[in-house]
C-alpha cells in the first residue's frame, strides 16, 4: 500500500477518511487507527500503513450487500453451519470488501480450517490479491495458520506471487512449522517434472488448535455508586422506560447513575423484563457489540429456566423477554448467551441425573432431544450455538421466505468437515420436523435477510403523554405517534417528560474552576429534583443530569449559581462540607455514565426566563428535596 503522511497542523486528527497524498482512503487495518490526512498540510515524515492482513472493519464493508457483509463476517468465525445459510440466502462466495478482501483472506486470517475447506470448495481465485497485494496464501503465512497453509498449497494456491513490497508468501513466516512446510512443498515441487499438489502431504508434531469451544466472555462491569437514589419513585421508572425505550444505551446508563438499579449484571438486566419496555429495543441493545451488553446478555439469560429443555424449546423459552434483532451478527451474540446459560444450567445438574426424570416439561411441548441427552449429543456449547443460530435461519427460509427443505438437506448444512463433531441424525430429524411442521412466532425473523445494503438500526420511540412508549402490542400505554409529534410542535416539551411536572427551556451551561470546563447552550429540564441536559428539546434522550440534592442556587445578576453549599459573605454555611462538588453523570450510548463534579455550576438564562420560576424549583424543598 501507499503510504500516508502526517498532519503537521493537526496531530490530533483521527478522521474516519484518512488519506494520502493523492486523497486515496487508507486505514491501518490491523490496529484499526486512520492514518492522518485530509487537513490541507504535510510534513515531510511519512508513515508506513499496515497492510490488510485480512481484517474487515464497518469501513471496508460499508457498500456491500447486508448479506455480503454477513458473509465476510462469518468466514471470520468457526461457525461453518451460518456460513453456509448465508451462502444459501444468497451472498456471494466471490464478495469483497473496499480493500479488496475475501471471505478466504478473512478465513485465513481467523484460522478456522473447517470455514477455509468449505470455501475451497466454491472454487475462490487462489491468486486474488488485496490492495496490498497479498493473497490468502500470504494472510495465512503472515498469522503463522500452519494448517491452512496446507490446505492451500494442496488446493494449488501459487507461491511465487509478491505482494507490493515484493514478499513471497514464504518470507512471512513467523514460525517453524510454517517454514517447514513451504520448504516441504518446495521440495516436492522440484521432485517431479509432473506433480500433483494434491498428493502432497506434510506432517508436523504440534499443530495449532482449531475450532475449539470459545471460552467464556470475561465479565465487565465496574460498580458504580448512583449519585441518586430513586429506587422504587414510579416517576423516574417511567422516565427511564421511555429514555430506553428511544436510545437503549442511555436507558441503561440512566436506571444504574440515578440508583433505580443496584449497579450489579443482574439487577441492571432484571430492569429489561419492566412493563412498558419496548421488546425490540432490548433485542437490539442486547446484540450490541459493547462489552457492557456482553455481560447484560449472559445476566439477562439467566433468569430463563432452560433446564431439560430441547433446542427449539429453549430458544421459545428465552424469547420470552425480547424481540429478535433483524441483523444476524447481533442474533448470534445472543444466541450465543443464550446457549451458555443452558450450558451452565445443565453443566450444574450433570451429578444429578434423576433430576431428568423428575424435571416439569418445559412451556412449550416440543417432540425434541432434551435435557442432558441433547448435551450429550451436541458436545458442547459452541456447536448448541450453532445449532439454535441455524434453527432461526431454517424458521426463516421456510415461513418466512416460505421454501422448503428436505431433511437431506438440512442434514447436509449441520454437518461437519470430518467425522469428528457429527450431530446423530435422530437429534436433526426432530428439529426439522418441529419447525417444518408449523411457524412459531417465537422464532420468527422477517427482516433476516433484507435486501437493503445499509445497516439495520432502531427507530426512536416517542413517549405518549400518560407515560407510554409506541411499542404496537401495548394498547394501553399509548395512542398514536401523529399525536406526540404534534403536541411536541405546539410546546417544546422534552419527549421522555410528557405528564410529569418539570420546568424547562434553553440555558447556556458553564463549569467554571476545573480542567475539565463545559461550555454551552443546553436544552434543560428541572424533574424529580434531577437537572437534565439535553441537545434540544426534542431529544429522544438525556445527556447528562445533575443532582440538586444538597445543591443551593443563587442569582447573581446575570446567572444562576448552582454550589454545593451556600456561601455568605463571602462565606460558605459550613466551615469543612463533607462534599464541595455538585455532582452530575454524563450518560454514554454503551450504557455507562461517568461521574463529574463542579466546584459550581453557572447557567445563563435568556431574557424570556424568569429568574425567580428557575430559582423556585431549582431549590425549593417541594421541588427538589422532596424526591431525593
Amino acid at each position: 500500500m501507499g503510504a500516508a503522511r502526517s498532519c503537521a497542523e493537526k496531530p490530533w486528527c483521527l478522521s474516519p477518511h484518512a488519506c494520502d497524498r493523492d486523497g486515496q482512503t487508507y486505514l491501518d487495518l490491523v490496529t484499526a487507527i486512520p492514518s492522518h490526512g485530509q487537513c490541507g498540510t504535510f510534513d515531510e515524515e511519512v508513515i508506513e500503513v499496515e497492510c490488510p492482513a485480512g481484517a474487515i472493519f464497518p469501513e471496508t464493508l460499508q457498500n456491500l450487500k447486508l448479506l455480503d457483509r454477513h458473509f465476510l463476517v462469518f468466514c471470520g468465525t468457526s461457525n461453518l453451519v451460518a456460513l453456509r445459510w448465508v451462502l444459501r440466502f444468497g451472498a456471494s462466495p466471490s464478495t469483497h470488501d473496499s480493500n479488496s478482501t475475501t471471505g478466504l483472506h478473512v478465513a485465513c486470517r481467523s484460522g478456522s480450517g473447517s470455514v477455509v475447506s468449505e470455501l475451497l470448495r466454491h472454487r475462490p481465485s487462489l491468486d486474488r490479491a488485496d490492495v496490498a497485494g497479498w493473497t490468502p496464501l500470504h494472510v495465512a503465512a503472515r498469522m503463522s495458520r500452519c494448517s491452512i497453509v496446507v490446505l492451500l498449497l494442496k488446493a494449488g494456491a501459487p507461491i511465487w506471487v509478491r505482494n507490493s513490497h515484493g514478499e513471497l508468501p514464504s518470507d512471512m513466516c513467523l514460525d517453524g512449522a510454517t517454514h517447514s512446510a513451504f520448504a516441504s512443498f518446495q521440495e516436492y515441487l522440484l521432485s517431479s517434472p509432473q506433480i500433483n499438489a494434491a498428493a502432497w502431504s506434510f506432517y508436523w508434531d504440534r499443530p495449532e488448535a482449531e475450532d475449539s469451544e470459545a471460552p467464556l466472555p470475561t465479565p465487565f462491569f465496574t460498580p458504580q455508586h448512583p449519585i441518586a437514589n430513586f429506587r422504587g419513585q414510579k416517576e423516574a421508572v417511567l422516565i427511564a422506560t421511555r429514555v430506553f425505550n428511544a436510545q437503549p444505551g442511555y436507558g441503561i446508563a440512566f436506571i444504574r447513575a440515578a440508583g433505580l438499579a443496584h449497579d450489579y449484571p443482574r439487577s441492571s438486566s432484571k430492569f429489561l423484563y419492566q412493563d412498558g419496555i419496548n421488546r425490540k429495543a432490548v433485542g437490539h441493545f442486547l446484540g450490541q457489540t459493547f462489552a457492557m451488553c456482553e455481560t447484560l446478555r449472559l445476566a439477562f439469560f439467566s433468569r430463563c429456566e432452560f433446564w431439560n429443555t430441547g433446542v427449539v424449546s429453549a430458544l421459545v423459552e428465552a424469547r420470552r423477554g425480547f424481540d429478535w434483532p433483524e441483523e444476524l451478527q447481533q442474533m448470534s451474540r445472543i444466541v450465543y448467551a443464550i446457549a451458555i446459560n443452558w450450558w451452565t444450567c445443565h453443566e450444574e445438574a450433570q451429578n444429578f441425573q434423576n433430576l431428568q426424570q423428575e424435571a416439569e416439561a418445559p412451556l412449550v411441548e416440543l417432540d425434541e432431544i432434551r435435557g442432558l441427552d441433547l448435551k450429550t449429543d451436541i458436545g458442547s456449547a459452541e456447536a448448541l450455538q450453532h445449532m439454535m443460530l441455524s434453527v432461526l435461519c431454517l424458521h426463516h427460509y421456510m415461513h418466512e421466505q416460505r421454501n422448503d427443505m428436505d431433511f437431506e438437506a438440512w442434514k447436509t448444512l449441520q454437518s461437519s468437515q470430518g467425522t469428528a463433531g457429527e450431530i446423530p441424525d435422530e437429534l436433526l430429524y426432530k428439529i426439522w420436523r418441529v419447525v417444518r411442521k408449523e411457524a412459531l412466532p417465537q422464532l420468527s425473523v422477517p427482516g433476516l435477510t433484507g435486501s437493503s445494503g445499509g445497516s439495520h438500526s432502531l427507530k426512536i420511540v416517542l413517549p405518549e403523554a400518560d407515560g407510554t412508549s409506541l411499542e404496537e402490542g401495548d394498547k394501553t400505554l399509548l395512542e398514536n405517534v401523529e399525536q406526540t409529534e404534534q403536541s411536541l410542535a405546539q410546546s417544546e416539551q422534552i419527549p421522555w417528560l410528557q405528564g410529569l411536572p418539570s420546568l424547562q427551556g434553553w440555558l447556556n451551561v458553564s463549569t467554571p474552576g476545573l480542567e475539565a470546563d463545559v461550555k454551552g447552550r443546553l436544552w434543560a429540564s428541572v424533574c424529580l429534583g434531577l437537572l437534565f441536559f439535553s441537545l434540544s428539546p426534542r431529544a429522544a434522550a438525556p445527556e447528562a443530569f445533575v443532582s440538586l440534592s444538597g445543591v443551593f442556587p443563587s442569582w447573581d445578576g446575570g446567572s444562576i449559581i448552582l454550589e454545593k453549599w451556600r456561601s455568605i459573605d463571602g462565606k460558605s454555611e459550613s466551615s469543612s462540607p463533607s462534599n464541595n462538588f455538585v455532582t452530575g453523570a454524563l450518560l454514554k450510548p454503551d450504557g455507562s455514565w461517568k461521574e463529574c463534579n463542579f466546584l459550581k455550576v453557572e447557567l445563563g438564562l435568556t431574557p424570556q426566563e424568569d429568574p425567580q420560576s428557575w430559582l423556585s424549583w431549582l431549590g425549593s424543598i417541594e421541588n427538589t428535596r422532596s424526591w431525593v
